[in-house]
């Protein structure tokens, strides 16, 4: 017997160092996945910084070459706006890619060439002011300026390259950490249950040879059995919040992440009624997002302010009939009875939501307070929620600057680009035609000049309403740079085209702008119709055709749609000059 004894006293030791050595390999394995995620975050975020990067450089060139071709100074505005721009990039920029010695040194490199290519903006636009157009423009055609854009764009090129790659490491990396975190869990489970199993053996072939069981093996057995259940629970636990983990890295919006959430919850927190509460975009109150276990969802909003665990920004727990305080979004259903908490989800400095458990009472209809494990299980389940939520974030942010102007909500310039050359080869293949409309606004600068450059945005902003709302589902409305838009209308001919435009000129005259309870009066567009295959047949074509039918009802007295009488262009742009504005 006390050979038995021994041996059972071994396993048990041995199952606590399994335990503990599990709950270190998990600890390591957890911190690994979360540092795999940080370094994805940061490469999206060095990837969106050079898309606005090569913007501002873009938006430099288009305005500094408005104001060559008519000498208006309202041209300059993206110019003025993008050096600034451009500086704040690169420091961003450097400071996110201080550990890659390689990638650091291109942006210092990058960083004096920018401040060249400005300088030689700034040139010819001295020259245009003093010597006129002739001059600026001969400058322009010398090349210089050309070169060095072309070495820039070839540096960003790189680095974007050389960011997309570490990008692609860095989630390989994820992935693996994740794959290893579950192979990891699934080996220790299995270890751990063959283990206590054989110390089951042990134990129930002890007791069968023993006459009787004395009060210090029943305790034995009794802490022997609820050492079993806390293993497998810890095990089941690491196991599900790894399959958590995995679903939402692969989810591709909030709702997904909601909805993996809820389905985990039972099984992270079977003895729990659970909720999610987000931050809604205001910021100025929490709403409901996912819940399980028959959670009371009464409560589906409430602010900030009522939460202490928001508050204090750490786990706030409340035990049945003690004295601690309360949170108000709890207490405003009347008298608490049972142990609840609530664990703010922060991922990156910022607060994203709260996490909410209630006990669930037992069948005796006592709940009980929360433990210290489970509460650790609710903090990092927490944690984990709002890193995967951050990083969704990031992501949905990321995917609507590539397309979307941020000011109008219209689709920029890059994304005119890339559908337009898509049309244009669809249609030539159904041999059916595409009108494009360049939109200008009248007197914009006056605007600003006027009401200050607030008014001048929501000038803006409300044209971009009303070319979304005059627009079909199939046509393309984009705001091209500065003041300018652009309408693409797909299978119109030339006189579709020039019916639209009037329609749109009559609807932006009846718009009455008003702004900071001031009227800003009437405004009126100026308007260049091109027509596929009419007047060209590529994309940069159409639109050098269409600003030019632009550029002539501005001269024509403004207010008014001009269609292109081009049938053909004079020269064969090259690949470099179609990535700029056909001037």
């Amino acid at each position: 017997m006390e050979a038995s004894t021994t041996r059972i006293a071994s396993g048990f030791v041995a199952a606590f160092a399994l335990l503990a050595l599990n709950a270190a390999v998990s600890y390591t394995t957890l911190g690994n996945l979360v540092a795999a995620n940080h370094l994805v975050a940061s490469s999206e975020q060095s990837l969106r910084l050079l898309g606005e990067l090569r913007s501002s450089l873009v938006d430099a060139e288009t305005g500094q070459r408005g104001f060559v071709i008519t000498g208006d100074e309202r041209y300059l505005d993206p110019y003025l706006n993008a050096r600034p721009v451009a500086t704040a990039k690169i420091k961003e920029l450097t400071r996110l890619t201080t550990d890659d010695t390689e990638r650091n040194a291109r942006l210092t490199a990058l960083e004096p060439l920018i401040a060249k290519r400005f300088d030689q903006l700034n040139e010819v636009i001295a020259v245009r002011r003093e010597r006129g157009m002739t001059a600026a423009s001969a400058i322009v055609q010398e090349g210089p300026g050309k070169v060095l854009m072309d070495r820039i764009r070839h540096i960003v090129s790189e680095i974007q390259s050389r960011e997309e790659v570490v990008l692609a490491t860095r989630s390989a990396e994820a992935e693996f950490n994740a794959y290893i975190t579950t192979v990891t869990f699934a080996v220790a489970t299995f270890l751990n249950v063959c283990l206590l199993g054989g110390i089951c053996f042990l134990v129930m072939r002890g007791t069968l040879v023993r006459r009787k069981n004395t009060a210090a093996e029943r305790d034995f057995n009794a802490k022997l059995a609820a050492s079993l259940a806390e293993v497998r629970e810890r095990n089941q636990e690491v196991t599900h919040m790894s399959q958590m983990s995995g679903f939402l890295q692969t989810c591709a919006s909030s709702e997904e992440a909601c909805t993996a959430i809820a389905r985990f919850g039972p099984q992270l927190f079977p003895h729990e009624a659970g909720t999610i509460f987000m931050f809604h975009a205001s910021r100025n109150y929490l709403e409901l997002a996912a819940s399980w276990g028959g959670a009371d969802t009464a409560e589906d909003m409430f602010q900030p302010s009522e939460c202490w665990a928001l508050r204090r920004g750490r786990l706030h727990t409340v035990a049945e009939h003690d004295h601690s305080i309360v949170c108000a979004h709890v207490a405003r259903h009347g008298k608490m009875t049972e142990p609840y908490l609530c664990a703010p989800m922060m991922a990156q400095g910022e607060t994203l939501g709260m996490l909410y458990l209630q006990a669930k009472p037992s069948a005796e209809g006592v709940a009980a307070p929360f433990s210290e494990s489970k509460q650790q299980l609710a903090t990092a389940v927490a944690e984990q929620i709002a890193l995967a939520l951050s990083n969704l974030k990031l992501r949905e942010t990321l995917r609507q600057q590539s397309v979307r102007d941020p000011l109008t909500g219209l689709f920029n310039r890059r994304f005119l680009e890339e559908v337009l050359d898509r049309e244009l080869a669809r249609l030539e293949r159904k041999n059916l035609p595409l009108s494009l409309i360049m939109i200008d606004v009248d007197n914009f600068k006056s605007f600003n000049d006027t009401f200050g450059h607030e008014a001048g945005d929501a000038v803006l902003r409300d044209l971009g309403g009303v070319l979304q709302r005059h627009v079909r589902g199939s046509d393309i409305a984009c705001r091209y740079g500065g003041e300018e838009f652009t309408i693409v209308l797909p299978e119109a001919n030339v006189e579709i085209g020039r019916q639209r435009a009037e329609m749109l000129r009559e609807a932006a005259r009846e718009l009455r702008l008003v702004h900071d309870g001031k009227s800003l009066g009437a405004v009126t567009l100026s308007l260049g119709v091109a027509c596929f295959p009419e007047h060209g047949r590529r994309r940069e074509h159409l639109l050098q055709v269409a600003d030019a039918a632009l550029y002539e009802a501005k001269n024509g007295g403004r207010n008014r749609v001009v269609v292109s009488n081009v049938k053909t262009l004079p020269v064969a742009e090259s690949q470099p000059q179609r990535d700029q504005r056909g001037h």
